[in-house]
């Protein structure tokens, strides 16, 4: 038998973490007590999930999450986050239990409400000379939305394009691209299931686990297991130390294309590789946009090395920040030779099944044999990814350029209709 408990699903936390449901006690629209006690079979997994339930709190990112609940879906709605208490018990940890209790209160319009999606659109600042004129700002929204409008008086100048997406991407993410020359300041509205509001999320997670919140230990960061994600691009520790994999679905959105890049700095002239990965901070953990920030020593000085990634919804390139304390050269290049061509602002692979591509809006210089880019600066700027579609529009390698400087920074609230 299905238990209601295993169904729920609230904000990020899963189905199945929240066990033996006791009570779910309403009050007006409010409920004043979802509580019960979970049950780990493997009891490593208890700060796992008790990291979880805490991080739906007092979190800047998401104070209003979606509940679902299959097995009772008039439960169903967006709800305001207020108390949540997770217990520890020495005793009953060792036997895999700790009891919780959640307060929420549902938002009104119910389980469909409008949301509006704050977006300011700015070309993003480069050495290249690309003008405003040339990107493409865009959004990635949820196919499952039933409406959208991007805010303009006159005929509505975008394109809902769902094909954009991978034939079997996951979750049904399409991307909503404005069919207008330059950048504008946008307030889209449209509407969403709280079953599809995280369909084609970033998400940042540890050992397979999604981080709720901003919560998370680093001792399970210093592991090498964090992995950043839209379920088409996927960013994870590469198979060596001062090295990132990157992984995009293939244009049928039925294979997974990866390659390791390493990641040097440079000492006196002297190429240097990083440190394996240490710690991870969570920056930002919205469905629209994760920003993760992962360190380590810098080799074999100790000042410290930090690579900032930033993920979106429905976006195809990663897109890093990589410094170090110090202004010194940076590259970024493939581990494994790879054969590159070099264009304005970016460097790629032009044939193969495998079509790398990196760019970066500040000065650099190529390195067209292993397949790479120099920037001398404490900071380097890039993204990174595959060109899978190869050069076809619309996701052929001068469209993801064209959408990496045509940088839009969105922030999704719920309101009512």
């Amino acid at each position: 038998m299905t238990t209601l408990a295993s169904t729920i699903r609230i904000g990020r936390v899963p189905r199945g973490r929240f066990h033996n449901a006791e009570r779910i006690r309403w009050d007006g629209d409010r409920i004043s007590g979802l509580s019960g006690r979970t049950t780990e079979a493997d009891t490593a997994d208890l700060p796992i999930v008790r990291e979880q339930i805490l991080g739906l709190a007092n979190t800047v990112d998401q104070p209003v999450v979606p509940l679902d609940c299959t097995a009772e879906p008039s439960l169903d709605g967006y709800y305001a986050v207020g108390r949540v208490r997770a217990d520890f018990d020495p005793g009953a940890s060792a036997l895999g239990h700790f009891g919780y209790d959640i307060e929420l209160t549902r938002l009104p319009d119910r389980d469909i409400p409008r949301l509006e999606f704050m977006s300011v659109g700015g070309l993003r600042s480069n050495s290249h000379s690309i003008a405003a004129g040339a990107v493409v700002p865009w959004l990635g929204i949820p196919a499952a939305t039933p409406d959208y409008w991007n805010g303009e008086a006159t005929a509505l100048p975008f394109t809902f394009d769902t094909t954009r997406a991978c034939a079997t991407a996951p979750d049904g993410v399409g991307l909503a691209t404005y069919a207008t020359t330059g950048i504008a300041r946008r307030l889209a509205r449209f509407s969403l299931p709280p079953t599809n509001y995280h369909d084609g999320a970033a998400e940042l997670s540890l050992d397979g686990n999604p981080v709720v919140g901003r919560r998370i230990h680093n001792s399970d960061a210093a592991t090498n297991n964090w992995q950043v994600s839209n379920g088409i691009v996927t960013v994870t520790p590469g198979a060596t130390a001062g090295t990132v994999n990157i992984a995009n679905l293939n244009a049928a959105g039925t294979t997974t294309t990866d390659r390791d890049f390493d990641l040097i700095y440079y000492d006196s002239g002297t190429p240097l590789t990083i440190d394996a990965f240490t710690t991870l901070t969570v920056i930002r953990n919205t469905p629209e946009v994760v920003v993760a920030r992962v360190g380590c020593r810098s080799g074999t000085r100790l000042e410290l090395a930090v690579l900032d990634i930033t993920m979106r919804r429905g976006a195809r390139l990663a897109e890093c920040t990589f410094r170090t304390e110090t202004s010194t050269a940076k590259k970024i290049q493939c581990t494994t030779a790879s054969a590159g061509t070099a264009g304005t602002s970016l460097i790629y692979a032009s044939s193969g099944a495998e079509r790398w591509m990196m760019l970066t809006p500040q000065s650099w210089t190529d390195d067209t044999t292993q397949g790479g880019m120099t920037i001398t600066s404490s900071r380097a700027d890039f993204g990174i990814g595959h060109h899978t579609h190869g050069d076809s529009t619309p996701e052929g390698r001068n469209d993801l350029r064209d959408q990496y400087f045509g940088v839009v920074e969105p922030w999704q609230v719920i309101v009512g209709r």
